[in-house]
């Protein structure tokens, strides 16, 4: 029931300020108890039904006028305005709206748009058509990969022709007729008699590749190396027939460790001794002037890969030497030689000289293919290979080759590369 209040006393008076909260002398009635109401010394009362709602009263984000100040919700004039929710795109697709806490929340519908190709910014991030995938088609050397949409629209992918109506390499690793497979795994290389498996079949036989005027050496076969060992190595139908290179006689082995052996002092001057990477090959300039290794390779009787191949602005000048090791981390020779690591141009080969202990002969080459030096060792020429000890020449350069330690002048050494037998630099 409502309370009224009035002037009926002092003690009167003080019992009703205490009920009511209210000035002496006021007529308030406050149906809801929040001490605002009709008659009232702190104002009037915008709804005496419920006792939030007052003036000064915190204004909340729920449809009601709860500061009584004419309006509801005015605080948040994004209500019923767009907004982007929790979703991945970017696009603002919901509305402001009153949550339950009293503040206000991004209602959306909670699908993220996702860019298709149509030429419109579909989740709204400012750019057409992005991120969509690109398509590819066709196989081997027919692969073609292409932007799938253009100017808002699909495209379709064509392979590119076929190089070739048929696999005419049976080991060059390449889909060359764009059928899905490659080398011995296409059809026309499963007809190829292959008794060496060199990709090269006995004569008269089915083979891509062509003939091999022998089939049972992998050596031999059209496109080998052609050297000087009786043999028609290139089944050119010619034995031994390649030209000296104009720098024959300029350029020779001067040095050479074969066997290298765990025991070995350290050769390469890495600080570690390493049966492989220890082992090297010396060549030595007898040249009036400075001459350019650029694309010069160091072969042995394997022939199908080069042990090491001189990198572009690779210059010997004259009297001087450069070093072919196995491998290691080489540092800067104090004699003035090269020290180079031995690689192989063919991804996927070892590195590393790999020479052969029993015996080998090993060619050098300008990089015309032109023979430059040649050098046998074990059941390949005279001197046999010692374990960790060269064979180097005596004298120096010209002389035939002897073992490193029966040098005038090595006093016991077993190898110097990159200096003369008595370590004094060259020339």
């Amino acid at each position: 029931m409502p309370v009224r209040c009035r002037q009926i006393g002092w003690l009167l008076l003080s019992l009703a300020l205490f009920a009511c909260g209210e000035e002496p002398g006021l007529d308030c009635v406050d149906s809801d108890g929040d001490r605002y109401g009709t008659g009232c010394a702190w104002g009037p009362d915008c709804d005496e039904s419920n006792p939030a709602v007052h003036p000064g009263a915190v204004e909340l984000c729920n449809g009601i006028d709860d500061n009584c100040d004419g309006g509801a919700d005015l605080e948040w004039p994004e209500l019923a305005t767009t907004c982007d929710g929790l979703d991945l795109d970017q696009c603002s697709k919901g509305f402001w709206s009153c949550a339950a806490d009293g503040g206000v929340t991004c209602e959306e519908n909670g699908t993220n748009e996702s860019e298709v190709c149509n030429g419109v910014d579909d989740d709204c991030d400012g750019q057409i058509d992005e991120d969509l995938a690109d398509i590819t088609c066709g196989s081997g050397l027919c692969a073609m990969t292409i932007n799938g949409c253009v100017n808002g629209r699909l495209v379709s992918c064509a392979p590119k022709a076929p190089p070739e109506a048929y696999e005419v390499s049976c080991s060059d690793q390449l889909d060359n007729d764009c059928d899905g497979v490659a080398d011995k795994k296409d059809q026309d290389c499963l007809r190829c008699a292959d008794a060496d498996d060199d990709a090269y079949a006995a004569v008269g036989a089915d083979c891509p590749s062509g003939d091999d005027c022998v089939d049972g050496d992998p050596n031999i076969h059209p496109g080998a190396i052609e050297v000087v060992d009786g043999i028609d190595n290139n089944c050119d139908g010619n034995t031994d027939e390649p030209t000296a290179s104009q720098y024959h006689g300029e350029v020779v082995f001067n040095e050479v460790l074969v066997d290298g052996n765990t025991p070995l002092p350290d050769a390469n001057g890495d600080g570690l001794a390493d049966p492989v990477e220890d082992e090297f090959v010396e060549l030595l300039s007898q040249a009036a002037g400075p001459i350019d290794l650029s694309g010069w390779t160091l072969f042995d009787l394997t022939n199908l890969d080069p042990r090491h191949t001189f990198a572009e602005n690779t210059v010997l000048p004259a009297g001087q030497t450069i070093v072919v090791f196995g491998g290691g981390t080489l540092l800067p020779s104090a004699s003035g030689a090269q020290f180079v690591t031995a690689h192989n141009a063919d991804v996927g080969l070892a590195l590393g000289l790999s020479l052969n202990n029993p015996g080998d002969v090993l060619t050098l080459y300008d990089r015309n293919l032109l023979p430059v030096a040649e050098y046998g060792y074990g059941d390949k020429g005279a001197l046999a290979a010692v374990q960790d000890e060269s064979n180097t020449r005596a004298p120096e350069g010209s002389g035939s080759f002897i073992r490193h330690s029966m040098a005038p002048g090595a006093n016991g050494a077993r190898f110097s590369p990159g200096t003369r037998v008595d370590g004094s630099p060259f020339p």
